[in-house]
């Protein structure tokens, strides 16, 4: 178990590294930002999609 623990770590930091590098880059050309802003975007479509698709199913559920 110890071996494969120490495999998976060093897999996830040979990983990790160019994706920071990465994000420097992103960062230092100010385009961090426009991820971030299309990630909330994402998630708050997603969550008012689910907070409205909970009050249609909870009204369908009285009804029945």
């Amino acid at each position: 178990m110890n071996a494969i623990s120490l495999l998976t770590l060093s897999l996830l930091q040979s990983v990790a590294k160019p994706v920071v590098t990465m994000a420097d880059q992103m960062r230092s050309d100010g385009r961090i930002y426009v991820v971030i802003a299309v990630m909330l975007t994402i998630l708050l479509g997603i969550t008012f999609y689910l907070v409205r698709l909970d009050k249609k199913i909870s009204r369908l559920e009285k009804q029945s």
